[in-house]
């Protein structure tokens, strides 16, 4: 497949960008129409599809129509028009509040997004056929050194208050995975997936604890976090009060190494990137909120 062209939806995310770097002048970047459609003139001479298309807030309807009519039409024109396979972008979400993810873990998705995604997986593994092999791959949460999203947030709420609060009982361990892994993987399934095997589920293979997060601050930029132990019945308490928060700061999301399709994330790796973000602050190399904060 060194020569075959495939088609990348959602080239204008964060994950699309990685995966079109990667390809080389293989890929073809294309995005959803303004009626959730894909041209159908933009299949011709396609091997394969990686819809990294997403959308995570808005209407419910809005949400659907991105995650779920645009990859299931566009899925449908690819089979018609001879495309080989299609990779469809998932996420952990499908598994709800599970904080041991495995081959076992029910799907309970909550939200509209985690529904959306398990909808777009169904619809999308029930056109899968010899002649046209569709594969999921549920990824966790995303970032790079240069795009932190929500991990940078949290750095920068961290050297605000000087503080972590970690439940006392145990650490906050996070599978996450960074662009660059997740682009590797997901061109791997379109290079020919295996038939037997339709759902993947990757992260890094080292999750990342919330206080190792603290420890590196400390070390890059010299900044002490302290570490401040909260008992169970106030976790508890605050998953009452203010569950999103609560989630953030003590609910684990940990991939079983037997389901994880990623064995070792190399120079991509999540510690490697939150280092690189951590040196690129210290460097001057990002302004506004995270800037602002050391």
């Amino acid at each position: 497949m060194s020569k075959a062209r495939v088609l990348v939806t959602g080239s204008d995310e964060q994950l699309g960008k990685a995966v079109l770097t990667a390809l080389g002048p293989c890929g073809v970047a294309a995005n959803p129409t303004g009626d959730g459609t894909a041209d159908p003139s933009a299949l011709t001479g396609i091997e394969a599809i990686i819809n990294c298309a997403n959308r995570v807030t808005g209407t419910t309807e809005a949400i659907e129509r991105m995650n779920v009519a645009f990859p299931t039409n566009l899925a449908q024109q690819a089979r018609m028009a001879g495309v080989r396979r299609f990779v469809q972008v998932s996420s952990f979400s499908v598994y709800g509040r599970a904080e041991q993810i495995d081959a076992a873990t029910p799907l309970l998705p909550l939200g509209d997004y985690g529904r959306s995604k398990l909808a777009a997986e169904q619809a999308l593994l029930a056109l899968d056929h010899a002649d046209f092999r569709v594969s999921v791959l549920r990824l966790p949460f995303m970032f790079s050194a240069q795009e932190p999203e929500m991990l940078g947030r949290l750095v920068a709420l961290m050297l605000r208050l000087r503080v972590l609060p970690s439940s006392a009982a145990k650490p906050c361990r996070r599978s996450m995975i960074t662009y660059a892994s997740a682009a590797a993987i997901l061109i791997e399934l379109a290079k020919g997936p295996d038939p037997s095997v339709e759902v993947c589920v990757a992260a890094d293979p080292r999750p990342l604890d919330l206080t190792v997060i603290a420890r590196l601050i400390d070390e890059r930029l010299g900044r002490r976090i302290a570490i401040l132990p909260i008992p169970e019945a106030a976790v508890l308490l605050a998953g009452r009060i203010a569950p999103a928060i609560a989630d953030r700061l003590f609910r684990s999301s940990v991939l079983s190494p037997s389901a994880n399709l990623l064995k070792g994330a190399g120079e991509h790796g999540v510690e490697a990137a939150l280092l690189g973000y951590l040196d690129g602050l210290v460097a001057g190399r990002f302004t506004g909120q995270h800037r602002r904060s050391c």
